[in-house]
């Protein structure tokens, strides 16, 4: 097609330039080759190819078009708009797909075209042909052409095929394959999940559900708002109102939201972060345990910051704990002994400000599937669950081998409220709990007889998808703010 574009030029200089461009057409895609290979388009080698075909094809260029128009020969000028017009997209896809893997997808409209354009010229000449014996060799190098690349992809679709049902994508495991046939059986098809925007796609294309986000982020206030007023809202009526203006009937929460409870929280948090919070997991330390004739004292051992400013009373004092410079070192739970009946006690922790250790009790402990209420501490609570250890083979089981420290932020939230601790100040009364889908690991375990809760502690915190159905007080109205796509008009700070 380069030589056709130039069949003004003396045929000389038509052929030097078309040279040069297959120069420069080898360099551009062969020069970063493979990661592994000699031309892996970050050393010298690589380098030199790829700039000096590029010098020459560029020299080229503006060395015939300096001798054309010094000779007032206007051949160049007589190329036509539209080959220029292709080849520079092409040009451009190529040099974008040479800098991603991910991009070479935006070769897909232009290429065909050059697909196209070799059929074309390959039907028009072989009708051109006389020599019967030269247009049977050609057709069954067409045949041969068509067949072999026919086979490739068979082959390679194939070998796609069976990598994406074994890989793609990894997370979507069998407890979600599990969730979204449910969601398939049981809502309506006219139902609308409400989520964090990951999973959106998988609730479009495996439950056939709609959502309110999903993983475009075409509207990234949504995201804010979603996160700011539902997972991490601390009432009720936000949340309702916020999910009423997008129709939506379903709340779902999956276990990773706790590990990304940092990236929705920041995403919803204010200029100041008020939102901002981690989920900090402590694992019992059996050498720190301390044990007397009426206690044991058990010790969960980790670290993470303060997420908010903390003012606790310490020998009739005030003390300030700022966020992030002071943090929360471990974990105590007492278990109190009456002969063979026991107690838990309040639940307390180490934090630790400027190299000085302070004892801080905490009002509230989850435990054994239920909240125990101390009455004061701070607004904050214990999350005591299994940890699961494998030795030799075998899983073994320590009732109360691991810890969540439940901030008073997180506390406060709608995730944690619900998902963790089951809702037991009955806070978020609308969001009726319809469907809880547990992890595979702990389906396994009760199948082999072990009694496990829905969260454990095994490389990481397991636990289910939950799925509540809203139900809607009628109190709630049309907010445009929340429709709005435009977050400028209400927040005076970039997303």
């Amino acid at each position: 097609l380069f030589k056709k574009m130039l069949f003004k030029l003396k045929q000389k200089d038509s052929w030097v330039l078309t040279s040069f461009y297959i120069f420069f057409f080898i360099g551009l895609v062969f020069s970063r080759y493979s990661g592994d290979s000699i031309f892996n388009g970050e050393n010298f080698i690589s380098k030199a190819f790829y700039y000096i075909s590029a010098l020459l094809f560029v020299g080229s260029l503006i060395y015939y078009y300096l001798k054309y128009n010094k000779t007032g020969d206007r051949s160049l000028e007589k190329i036509r708009f539209e080959y220029i017009i292709l080849f520079s997209l092409f040009f451009l896809t190529l040099f974008t797909a040479r800098g991603a893997v991910r991009l070479i997808m935006v070769l897909g409209p232009i290429a065909p075209i050059f697909v196209g354009f070799l059929i074309v010229e390959s039907v028009r000449w072989l009708r051109n042909v006389k020599d019967d014996t030269l247009r049977i060799l050609w057709v069954a190098l067409i045949i041969l052409i068509v067949v072999g690349g026919m086979y490739s992809f068979f082959v390679y679709y194939n070998t796609v095929k069976a990598q994406a049902y074994s890989f793609v994508p990894s997370s979507y495991n069998l407890q979600w394959q599990k969730a979204m046939e449910w969601v398939r059986e049981d809502t309506s098809e006219d139902a609308v999940f409400s989520h964090w925007w990951d999973y959106g796609y998988w609730l479009q294309s495996i439950g056939n559900r709609a959502t309110v986000l999903d993983g475009g982020n075409l509207i990234v206030y949504w995201n804010y708002l979603m996160g700011r007023l539902v997972l991490t809202g601390d009432n009720q009526a936000d949340a309702l109102e916020f999910l009423y203006n997008h129709n939506a009937t379903h709340l779902l929460i999956d276990s990773t939201d706790i590990g990304k409870y940092t990236a929705f929280s920041s995403i919803g948090s204010d200029k100041d972060y008020d939102r901002y919070a981690w989920v900090g997991t402590f694992l019992l330390d059996e050498t720190q345990t301390q044990e007397t004739k009426n206690q044991t004292m058990l010790f969960y051992s980790g670290g993470i910051g303060l997420d908010e400013d903390l003012v606790i009373q310490e020998n009739g004092k005030d003390v300030f704990l700022p966020r992030s410079a002071a943090g929360v070192m471990g974990l105590f739970v007492p278990i109190d002994k009456r002969g063979n009946d026991f107690t838990y006690g309040r639940p307390s922790t180490i934090i630790v400000y400027q190299g000085k250790q302070h004892r801080v009790n905490l009002r509230y402990l989850h435990i054994e599937g239920r909240l125990i209420d101390f009455g004061d501490g701070i607004e904050s609570a214990a999350f005591v669950f299994p940890r699961l250890d494998q030795q030799s083979g075998r899983i073994s089981k320590n009732e109360l081998g691991a810890a969540i420290f439940v901030s008073p932020r997180l506390f406060r939230g709608l995730l944690a409220q619900t998902y963790l601790l089951d809702d037991p100040l009955d806070r978020f009364e609308n969001f009726k709990l319809v469907h809880t889908q547990s992890s595979l690991l702990i389906e396994d375990l009760r199948n082999q007889g072990m009694e496990v809760p829905e969260f454990v502690y095994f490389n990481g915190n397991q636990g289910p998808i939950k799925i509540w159905e809203i139900e809607y007080t009628g109190e709630e109205e049309i907010n445009e703010e929340y429709l709005d796509e435009d977050y400028t008009k209400y927040i005076d700070w970039q997303l």
